[in-house]
């Protein structure tokens, strides 16, 4: 005898509805993950800006601290210059050595004087190493100028320069190597060791095609172009602006100071020392009157 049954559905349709998801259902899922995307991507952020603020600060105080305390060590405690007065016919392909060139032999880590926040291979902030083009040492070069280094000329490696940038000096009151004003400072001149920059994030002047290496302070002085104000502003192609200190981590700038201690920074501290809301050049000269006749 056959029986038929009835009310009962094939089991294998009967799981193929309970297994799958409805559009709804879906469309819930996709909801709560672009909520949770939305919620992590600027904490991730966040944690980069972080990162990378921790690890410029980590730069300048080992160049502060390492690289500049030992070159003043063995210089009697002069500051080096902010750059070199060599001709462009005399350079090693093109290039002339500055401050951290100077400085680079009493740690020799090209990795700390690079900014973390620069793609060094597109910004004009970079810089190439004066030792991977010429076998002659970067002060001994710039001491004597008229000299073809040219000469002296290593070649290129096959994998390119290496780069270092991102980090400006404190030239004006510490080492200007224009001819006008050229001068050196002695550490032991420095009234207040813990309150004066060093070297710090710069943006540069005129965004960057010019004065990549230093920082001016907000302030005009003497000592930056041998008149009353700033190289930067009394070019004769007129310029104009200042070699800007860069404030690129959530508006924190990382800057050392003599004493070699570093400091996240604004740009309202900086340039405002005594904090009565005018700029003045009190991190910057070495003094311990904020506003000395002299900025």
């Amino acid at each position: 005898m056959i029986r038929e049954s009835y009310g009962h559905s094939d089991p294998d349709k009967s799981r193929a509805k309970t297994n799958g998801f409805s559009l709804l259902e879906l469309l819930v899922v996709i909801s709560i993950i672009a909520l949770l995307i939305g919620i992590l991507l600027p904490a991730l952020g966040n944690a980069r800006a972080a990162a990378v603020a921790t690890q410029s600060l980590s730069n300048v105080r080992q160049i502060g601290s390492v690289a500049m305390s030992n070159f003043l060590l063995r210089h009697k405690g002069l500051y080096p210059w902010m750059s070199s007065d060599i001709p462009k016919s005399n350079r090693p392909h093109g290039n002339k050595p500055r401050w951290a060139d100077y400085i680079f032999p009493y740690i020799e880590n090209e990795e700390v004087f690079i900014n973390p926040n620069l793609d060094l291979n597109e910004s004009i902030l970079a810089k190439k190493w004066w030792h991977q083009t010429t076998t002659v040492p970067a002060l001994a070069a710039a001491k004597n100028p008229e000299r073809n280094y040219g000469d002296t000329a290593l070649t290129e490696p096959e994998e390119g320069w290496a780069l270092y940038g991102g980090y400006g000096y404190n030239y004006q009151y510490l080492g200007n190597s224009r001819p006008s004003v050229q001068f050196r400072l002695r550490d032991t001149l420095i009234e207040r060791p813990s309150q004066t920059v060093v070297v710090g994030n710069t943006a540069g002047a005129a965004e960057g095609t010019d004065g990549q290496y230093v920082i001016d302070p907000p302030l005009p002085s003497s000592r930056g172009s041998g008149k009353s104000g700033s190289y930067y502003s009394t070019k004769s192609s007129g310029i104009g602006n200042r070699a800007i200190p860069s404030f690129s981590n959530k508006g924190l700038g990382e800057f050392v100071f003599a004493d070699g201690h570093g400091e996240h920074m604004t740009r309202d501290k900086l340039d405002d020392f005594d904090g009565d809301g005018t700029p003045d050049n009190g991190y910057w000269n070495t003094k311990a009157s904020v506003n000395p006749d002299d900025n």
